[in-house]
């Protein structure tokens, strides 16, 4: 048995979800191959969808210097959900990178790699981890006004403080901010 953690797309298609998932496992199958075959079959959780066309099939996979050569047929090019092309690439990119033997992915098409996924991504390159996909968790650009109160659960009420802008998940008319500038120019970052 081995944990694998895969990449399946959100319900609109346009993130990425990480699921972790635990998959019977014959060491005579390369791992990489197990990762495809996983991803072609779709996730087993709520909150992920998938980002594979069913009917794929692998031709082969194989590792040569931390590159992960995967080679499918043609069916991987037609789309059958609502996914983003970038989205369903890098579920495959993401899902492979995972193993350790693996940083970057090469996608052929019946052994061609001069081949665009939905005209939109060409697969003559080498793919790397594309961290920008995961998840979104509704984060977006908020202005907080001069003198917004500020309730804090063990520092109290702050009444007065400079305007600010920054990235952050608004929760009952509250910002929860990532990362902020104020209108002096200090800024500051959860991490």
């Amino acid at each position: 048995e081995v944990v694998l953690k895969l990449y399946f797309a959100n319900e609109e298609g346009t993130a990425l979800v990480p699921v972790e998932c635990k998959v019977e496992y014959n060491t005579n199958v390369p791992v990489e191959k197990l990762v495809m075959e996983q991803l072609i079959a779709g996730p087993n959780t709520v909150n992920a969808y998938p980002t594979v066309n069913p009917a794929t099939k692998i031709i082969n996979v194989t590792v040569n210097d931390g590159t992960c050569y995967l080679n499918v047929d043609q069916t991987f090019l037609t789309q059958v959900y609502t996914v983003n092309s970038d989205v369903a690439i890098y579920s495959v990119v993401n899902s492979l990178v995972e193993l350790e033997n693996v940083n970057k992915v090469q996608i052929l098409v019946n052994g061609e790699s001069e081949i665009s996924y939905r005209e939109s991504m060409n697969l003559n390159t080498t793919f790397g981890r594309n961290l920008d996909l995961e998840y979104s968790y509704e984060e977006q650009v908020v202005i907080t006004p001069r003198n917004y109160v500020f309730e804090f659960r063990k520092a109290g009420i702050m009444k007065n403080h400079y305007a600010m802008i920054g990235m952050a998940y608004v929760q009952n008319d509250y910002p929860l901010y990532y990362e902020a500038t104020n209108e002096k120019g200090l800024s500051a970052a959860g991490l």
